[in-house]
């Protein structure tokens, strides 16, 4: 008995520690974004954070593309592999194909159609620079994918750490140089330089740590293999780049077709950055806390008497945070950007309502990952996304930025309201769960 639970104590030390450091990873990927915020923000103003904005979704879901669901593969891989067995070998040659087949094909993409990117999602040809230099870093983008997967899979939560660490530095010094020399157009090859940064500190990494692995990377077509990348890939792409996707559409309509000018878009983008930045740290609570607890949890009112109670500490805690960001909301605006940004304060109270009825929603869309399916989870997220597309542009034509907050409260709300019904539904029926 006192062996069993010596090992359960061990066990949830570990939980703990490596949460910890999770947690850590989180919060200096927030400070370094905070920094490029408030760099940009006193020195080009809210136009500057509305390309701000642009160049960096753009970033965001070309890296989803090139790394697709390598980092994910090799998380549930590699611990059922021995490093340097065949099957091993196999694995990184399916890894080598997709990402040079990846970065070969929007690095032409990049380079053909760069002038017209440019033109239709900056409004200035100008940027086209930013396309023609992308290519280099998807180049290292899967190798990072690699590293930080292998990394993940063997629990090496410190080296992870320390590579972002290390990896940000550079970037937020890259970046503020950027803007610093070339204004606007900075912000975009600042952006490419912030991401570069971080891959090449994790390729460096794995290439003198894996010295063998690097070669093991010449592509090689392995069906299993590769079904296997496919599977992530498409889930990868689904949740990771839809929602950047969203947002380069909205903000390339809003300033085509609106004519709305980017310091318009910067006032929105401002809001959406802190919406992002604090929901990053829930997210983090909930899957490292709440997810596991309830993925252990098999009878149907054990699962319904949890959730509940939880809800209601998790509530009690947002609703306090959420009602002292609303009574701060012009010093914050202040701090994070500048003294331009504090007759926001209204916009921002009502986007962090939208957020609180978000942040709700959850606890319940994490019982559809737990106990039903991933494809259920990921069809619901979608269909959320579709929904806030929709108001987004119908309120936007009408009342410009405005409308695009009063789109995230209503979607919110409804999306708290649907996913608490499906919850009640399923959570009576334990054998529509998938099998334990």
């Amino acid at each position: 008995m006192k062996s069993r639970i010596a090992k359960l104590l061990d066990g949830s030390l570990v939980f703990i520690k490596h949460n910890i450091w999770a947690g850590l990873i989180t919060l200096i990927k927030a400070f370094a974004q905070l920094i490029l915020l408030k760099y940009t923000a006193l020195q080009l103003g809210q136009s500057g954070i509305g390309i701000f904005g642009q160049a960096f979704s753009v970033i965001v879901v070309l890296f989803a593309i090139s790394n697709g669901g390598i980092t994910n593969t090799f998380i549930t891989s590699v611990p059922s592999l021995r490093i340097g067995s065949e099957a091993h070998r196999r694995l990184l040659a399916v890894t080598g194909l997709w990402g040079l087949t990846a970065a070969v094909l929007l690095s032409l993409i990049c380079w053909l159609f760069g002038d017209r990117l440019a033109t239709r999602l900056f409004s200035d040809s100008q940027f086209q620079i930013f396309f023609y230099i992308i290519p280099v870093a998807l180049l290292v983008f899967s190798t990072q994918a690699i590293s930080q997967g292998t990394l993940s899979a063997q629990r090496e939560v410190k080296k992870i750490f320390f590579c972002h660490l290390v990896g940000l530095l550079f970037g937020v010094i890259g970046y503020c140089l950027c803007v610093s020399r070339f204004g606007e157009l900075g912000i975009g090859i600042g952006a490419v330089v912030f991401y570069f940064s971080q891959a090449v500190v994790f390729s460096l990494y794995y290439l003198f740590e894996r010295k063998d692995d690097f070669v093991a990377l010449m592509p090689r077509w392995h069906k299993i293999e590769f079904n296997t990348l496919l599977g992530f890939s498409v889930v990868m792409l689904v949740t990771g780049s839809l929602g950047m996707c969203y947002q380069v559409f909205l903000r390339t309509y809003l300033n085509s077709v609106l004519g709305m000018s980017w310091s318009d878009i910067g006032d929105w983008q401002a809001l959406l950055k802190l919406s992002e930045i604090s929901m990053s740290f829930i997210g983090v609570t909930i899957s490292t806390s709440y997810l596991p607890t309830l993925s252990g949890i098999y009878d149907s009112d054990e699962v319904r008497t949890f959730v509940e109670k939880y809800a209601l500490k998790f509530f009690a805690l947002i609703f306090f945070s959420c009602a002292i960001l609303i009574a701060l909301a012009p010093i914050v605006l202040h701090v994070v950007y500048s003294k331009d940004f504090v007759k926001l304060a209204p916009l921002m109270r009502w986007q962090i309502c939208g957020d609180l009825f978000r942040l709700g929603s959850w606890l319940f869309t994490y019982f559809f990952l737990a106990k039903l399916s991933l494809r259920f989870f990921v069809v619901f997220e979608v269909g959320t996304l579709i929904v806030l597309s929709i108001l987004s542009l119908a309120f936007s034509h009408q009342w410009g930025v405005p409308g695009l907050i009063a789109a995230h409260v209503a979607t919110s709300i409804s999306c708290l309201g649907v996913s608490y019904l499906l919850f009640k539904k399923f959570s009576l029926n334990s054998k529509s769960w998938r099998v334990k």
